[in-house]
């Protein structure tokens, strides 16, 4: 009989504890492409969804995000009808190759790996783990979108930025993300349907809270606990 998980999030000493799960079976053979995928999905399935009202199809409101050249992590709305290109491995569009914000990306996508299995798949794998990074807040909270009626904090699209970057080998940024949640937690362990960036408070709403996130989270909480330390059986016991 495994071990349950304990029901906090703790934040004290090594990064290691963060998590008091320590078994936890669901999604244990995903890899980090799945992940990539199973995040670029939903993305699909939310932009299909949204483009399809009374059989009638709406506008794309952007072609993607970018980042300010000179201002690392600042966020740009590239418009639906610009041509512009990112520079090669980055979020950067027209911009030179060595601008401050061109050379961090780089440099964030060399701290860990880049999945795939050929040069396209490695495409679409940089570009969905580029736009992650920009949707991770400095406080950790992480945008579910850029463009307004999305640009809030769901817990279950954090689950999922979680385990695509603790699989791809960016825990830092992983953690930061489990922190704020771990912040906007309820006393009685549920969380908000959404929750401003800032942290100040949940989003208000005729919604309840979606107890999906109670199953969520504490899943992308193992995704990482599994990923920072997978031959470390005394992290384990913590």
């Amino acid at each position: 009989m495994t071990e349950r998980p304990s029901p906090g999030i703790s934040g004290r000493g090594d990064d290691r504890r963060l998590v008091g799960i320590r078994r936890f079976t669901l999604f244990r053979a995903a890899t980090p492409v799945r992940l990539l995928a199973v995040v670029l999905l939903c993305i699909v399935v939310l932009v299909a969804g949204l483009s399809r009202r009374g059989g009638h199809t709406t506008k794309l409101l952007l072609a993607g995000i970018a980042e300010d050249p000179h201002v690392p992590l600042t966020v740009i709305g590239v418009p639906a009808t610009s041509s512009a290109r990112y520079l090669d491995g980055t979020s950067v569009v027209d911009s030179s190759a060595g601008s401050p914000a061109a050379v961090a990306a780089k440099r964030w996508l060399a701290v860990g790996l880049v999945p795939g299995q050929d040069g396209t798949t490695r495409a679409i794998a940089t570009r969905a783990l580029l736009d992650l990074r920009l949707l991770i807040r400095p406080n950790g909270a992480t945008a579910a979108g850029w463009y307004p009626p999305w640009e809030y904090v769901w817990p279950r699209d954090t689950s999922f930025v979680v385990a695509a970057l603790a699989a791809t080998g960016h825990r830092d940024d992983a953690v930061r993300a489990l922190r704020f949640l771990q912040r906007v937690q309820r006393p009685d362990g549920t969380f908000a349907a959404r929750t401003r960036l800032d942290g100040s408070g949940a989003v208000p709403d005729d919604r309840p809270p979606q107890l999906d996130a109670v199953g969520w989270v504490p899943w992308a909480a193992w995704t990482w606990f599994a990923a920072a330390a997978p031959a470390d059986p005394a992290a384990r016991r913590e």
